[in-house]
């Protein structure tokens, strides 16, 4: 029986943990897209921003 414990432990605490995390990233990416109104500028990778201008080229 005492063998079986920490097993029992690991598999009722590693969910849990896991579920914080999920909470915990998720609750960042909410406030990121309220803050920035879920306008996403910049790329994939974030090395480049983009940015949507409506004047021409010419204009700009």
């Amino acid at each position: 029986m005492d063998t079986v414990l920490p097993y029992i432990l690991v598999a009722i605490l590693v969910p849990i943990v896991g579920f914080l995390v999920f909470l915990f990233i998720f609750s960042h990416v909410k406030k990121y897209r309220k803050i920035t109104h879920n306008v996403n500028n910049t790329d994939g990778f974030t090395r480049k921003f983009i940015f949507n201008v409506q004047l021409t080229k010419e204009e700009f």
